[in-house]
């Protein structure tokens, strides 16, 4: 007797549960990942400030354009000015061993920004955002520490765009 095998009615019954509760699930405010809405007025964004080479301007910039906002290169083609205000790197001991080196970092990156719209009207007012992440030195691969740390801040900036991303589309609601 197999009990996995379905009665022929509770097919349909079972399809029926599915679809209701794929059709409920934006209605809590699940969304996809990714899928955020962006406030009408970013439809054309300048971005102002920022290292324009930096991993976190860069994938902000690609983070936008993924959802249809048009970027371009002067604030008076824009309807809102997304200023980037400062972009902050930090990395701090934590711990250290007998001989005073250290062993232990903790790597942080902070963006603070706000968003203007056409007249200078502040849509949302200046933000900041950080975020950071301990690693550990190991003193017999100095090379690889170093690319671990960079690495690492790679990844805070990517993490900092998400969060930027996040409250842009808080104010789209």
């Amino acid at each position: 007797m197999n009990c996995l095998r379905l009665l022929p009615g509770s097919r349909l019954i079972l399809l029926i549960l599915l679809v209701l509760v794929a059709l409920s699930l934006p209605g809590c405010g699940f969304h996809l990942r990714g899928s955020v809405d962006m406030p009408s007025q970013m439809e054309i964004t300048f971005i102002q400030g920022g290292n324009p080479y930096s991993v976190f301007i860069i994938e902000l910039r690609q983070a936008l354009e993924s959802r249809n906002i048009e970027l371009v290169t002067t604030s008076e083609d824009a309807t809102a000015v997304l200023h980037v205000i400062s972009q902050r790197s930090d990395r701090r001991t934590l711990s250290v061993d007998l001989t005073g080196k250290s062993l232990e970092f903790l790597i942080q990156y902070e963006v603070e920004f706000e968003l203007r719209g056409e007249g200078d009207e502040v849509i949302l007012p200046v933000q900041k955002v950080t975020s950071e992440r301990a690693f550990v030195f190991v003193k017999t691969d100095v090379l690889g520490a170093e690319r671990e740390a960079n690495y690492i801040r790679d990844e805070l900036e990517r993490e900092l765009v998400t969060l930027v991303m996040m409250r842009l589309s808080a104010i789209a609601s």
